[in-house]
């Protein structure tokens, strides 16, 4: 995640963002998009089924999008690209992922890949 300590989402900002995007996440949701982004956090809501979004062809769209105008829906491959990018951009700031969730949720699944 891009930003200092200082730049994590504020509180009331993001009680603000979630109202709207839980009506988002469900919409989003029943079209096979498991990820939706509120600033710098992105969700994912498990669908218990392949729907080939960790693809070898997924990961290069998603690799090479970065610094272009190309608009890509919300995916774990674009937050693992910019985290490493921001390692081995001048100044090396330190990246922090967190992954939580509850039992089954998902979150081995997703950091494996």
């Amino acid at each position: 995640m891009a930003g200092s300590m200082n730049r994590v989402l504020k509180a009331d900002s993001f009680e603000e963002a979630t109202e709207f995007e839980n009506m988002n996440i469900v919409t989003r949701f029943h079209r096979g998009r498991i990820y939706t982004s509120v600033g710098n956090v992105l969700i994912s809501v498990n669908p218990f089924a392949d729907l080939g979004l960790y693809t070898k062809e997924q990961l290069m769209l998603y690799h090479y999008s970065a610094g272009t105008e190309i608009k890509l829906s919300p995916h774990i491959f674009a937050i693992a690209r910019d985290a490493y990018r921001g390692i081995l951009q001048p100044g090396n700031k330190p990246q922090t992922i967190l992954v939580s969730g509850e039992s089954g949720a998902g979150k081995t699944e997703v950091g494996q890949e």
